[in-house]
């Protein structure tokens, strides 16, 4: 039995660490970084600020207000303070999320033969791949100051049940912004 426990909780450390493979994010600051931790307030670049590019059909409405919840909550997270309209907005955010059909890997199947001609049957193997981007603008001048983005490959369960899959993303994309706390 205990030999069955220890299988099992490897096999579970090995998905857990390929899960977690699968995702790559990154950022990009356009200025100084002791200049973000400077602004104190924000809002949206756009009455619609989550901007979607999907052509696989992945995301769904709830996925993109599930992301704009998740962007903002990081944000006060980390010590700043969301306004809807103001007289000076420190910073405005805008979300890019996009999807892509990726052919992972082509196999080749023996088929049938006919006298001396052979039949290949060929698959291609398919993934959906998402990206998010968080790009942040300056509320004065209107230029990019930061952009963090983040890149997974996507599963059906996150359509279902994108709570857990979009909460990974934000903060892993979030976590290189600077925090005021």
């Amino acid at each position: 039995m205990r030999k069955h426990c220890k299988r099992v909780l490897g096999l579970m450390c090995v998905l857990f660490v390929c899960a977690c493979a699968g995702m790559q994010s990154g950022s990009e600051c356009y200025i100084e970084e002791s200049t973000l931790s400077q602004y104190s307030s924000f809002s949206w670049l756009h009455s619609s600020p989550v901007l979607v590019y999907d052509d696989s059909q992945t995301i769904s409405p709830l996925m993109t207000a599930e992301l704009q919840a998740q962007v903002r909550a990081g944000f006060e997270r980390a010590g700043y303070e969301y306004f809807e309209t103001g007289e000076y907005i420190d910073f405005y955010i805008s979300i890019v999320v996009s999807t892509q059909q990726v052919v992972d890997e082509t196999i080749y199947f023996p088929g049938r033969y006919h006298t001396n001609d052979t039949v290949v049957e060929k698959r291609e193997r398919v993934h959906t791949t998402g990206f998010v981007a968080v790009d942040v603008f300056d509320g004065e001048t209107g230029e990019p100051r930061w952009r963090g983005w983040a890149q997974r490959p996507l599963r059906l369960d996150d359509r279902r049940d994108s709570r857990e899959a979009v909460e990974d993303i934000v903060r892993s994309i979030l976590v290189e912004f600077p925090s005021k706390k």
